[in-house]
């Protein structure tokens, strides 16, 4: 189902030949009162000059990876260069097929043998295809028959004079897509990540909690008097020694309290040999709520939407 609305709606847009910005539900976009917006952004990036001649499209890069296309968002002029279709309708065909592909893998692995731009050329050196589990033969040609195909098509070479299909990426600073991202000026919008153990749509939810980014009702960011229970300042081993058993069991005493005083333990900010530790490295939260136990994140009480009784 996620596979269809992704990129059947896609390919349906292209066979029309409209323009769009696709961009997954986790991307958040920070409000600005003047200036580009990500979307002015990658629709200059698919017209500028070093993209090719009639670039199709433009895709934005991990903030931690430059070498991974991050295809949470992207912008396709369909109108441009009618291959995107192509594109599309080959990607939707190969995930009916094999409905458990790694699709990200799969779009890196097709738009890094379709490069022919020197400018972008780079990413071709840490080829992802069967790290991903897409077969190649011995002269790197994919050995599934429909995406070699589009492969050739889109990238047919001089003797043909159709031209190949060309692309751009966007740099990752403008849309940061990383666990704890780091943002700039320039950082248009903020692509929320996460891996094991946080792959679901929980561990988002909890990344995007901790990154001040969650949007919730105005209940959850009020404080009652005598609701919440919270460490007075950080959770760190006092000698600075090298102790993550000993944070994980003062944090799983706190959890306790929490539960036995029937209040919300708000986590606490806690550091382990100078690095700062989220707290779904310590405790499981999702158990945590089944336990009864209601939390908020490490950075709730910095929150500008807090509203304190007196």
């Amino acid at each position: 189902v996620v596979y269809l609305g992704k990129y059947y709606a896609a390919m349906l847009l292209c066979k029309a030949r409209i323009r769009f910005f696709f961009w997954e539900m986790d991307l958040w976009l920070p409000p600005r009162p003047s200036g580009p917006s990500v979307v002015d952004v990658f629709r200059a990036a698919a017209a500028t000059d070093t993209a090719g001649l009639n670039p199709g499209s433009a895709w934005a890069l991990h903030e931690d990876n430059p070498y991974t296309i991050n295809i949470g968002l992207y912008y396709i002029a369909s109108d441009t260069d009618g291959r995107s279709y192509d594109l599309f309708d080959t990607l939707l065909d190969y995930l009916r097929r094999h409905p458990h592909a790694f699709d990200q893998g799969l779009v890196n692995c097709v738009l890094k043998k379709v490069i022919s731009h020197p400018r972008i050329n780079y990413i071709k050196d840490r080829d992802n295809c069967k790290v991903d589990g897409f077969d190649t033969d011995e002269r790197g040609h994919l050995v599934d028959g429909a995406l070699q195909s589009l492969i050739l098509k889109t990238r047919p070479g001089k003797m043909m004079g159709t031209g190949n299909y060309n692309f751009t990426l966007v740099d990752g600073v403008v849309a940061a897509s990383y666990a704890l991202p780091f943002l700039f000026r320039d950082t248009l919008a903020v692509h929320v990540l996460s891996s094991v153990p946080l792959s679901s749509s929980f561990g988002k939810k909890v990344v995007a909690k901790e990154l001040m980014l969650w949007e919730d009702g105005d209940d959850y960011f009020h404080v009652r008097r005598g609701r919440f229970l919270a460490l007075d300042g950080v959770l760190a081993s006092s000698s600075g020694a090298d102790d993550f058993v000993y944070l994980k069991n003062r944090l799983t005493e706190l959890c306790a309290l929490a539960r036995q005083t029937n209040r919300i333990l708000i986590l606490p900010a806690t550091w382990h040999l100078s690095r700062r530790l989220q707290a779904w490295e310590l405790v499981e939260l999702a158990s945590l709520e089944r336990l009864g136990v209601g939390w908020r994140e490490a950075t709730y009480l910095a929150n500008p939407r807090l509203k304190v009784d007196e």
